[in-house]
């Protein structure tokens, strides 16, 4: 049997070549379940590659609330003004809660305890923590005692998690650069890089 799950993240993410090693060292005759939030594209050209007489099964989607979110991209000169643009995102009252994404596990967690320290209730989200932990720090954040989660990409993939119709929330991912956001609080001033 091989599963691909999340089809549509690790050819994003390049894996390609990869998937089809890993095919070709797999029995001929096998099962192949392929899970992916869409199976246009690139996606569906591997699944017709890996499947033979494929079911394609397809699970309708729970209805929400439109959200307003508002998405802004932020220029950051230096990981100092990353970290003064992310605290003025997040020290705007009308800003209940945020997700922020960085791209590494470590970098959750570093990101996480510099939060902390600043004074935020923070949790970290990655790939590396057991279920039971993540659940934990996912509750904690539906309950309103986690103001920032910041989670890894594959994370956000997996997160269940939507805000209420009540709640001001963010999304900011961290790259070395830049930063984008979004938000369905009103709009922030921009910290100026100091120069």
């Amino acid at each position: 049997m091989l599963v691909l799950d999340e089809a549509d993240r690790m050819l994003d993410m390049g894996f390609v070549d990869d998937i089809k090693a890993i095919a070709a060292r797999c029995p001929a005759e096998r099962q192949t379940l392929l899970f992916s939030a869409t199976l246009d594209g690139v996606v569906g050209n591997l699944a017709r590659e890996l499947t033979r007489d494929a079911q394609r099964i397809e699970i309708e989607a729970v209805p929400h609330k439109e959200s307003k979110i508002e998405q802004r991209l932020l220029f950051a000169d230096n990981m100092d003004h990353k970290n003064r643009l992310l605290d003025a995102l997040l020290r705007d009252v009308e800003m209940t809660q945020a997700i922020v994404f960085a791209s590494t596990k470590r970098s959750t967690e570093e990101i996480s305890d510099l939060l902390a320290d600043s004074g935020f209730a923070s949790d970290a989200l990655h790939g590396d923590m057991q279920q039971g932990q993540r659940n934990r720090a996912l509750q904690r954040l539906r309950e309103g005692r986690t103001k920032v989660l910041v989670a890894t990409d594959v994370a956000r993939a997996a997160s269940t998690w939507r805000p209420s119709a009540t709640s001001s929330t963010s999304t900011c991912r961290v790259r070395p650069r830049t930063m984008s956001i979004a938000s369905a609080a009103p709009a922030v001033p921009v910290v100026p890089a100091s120069r």
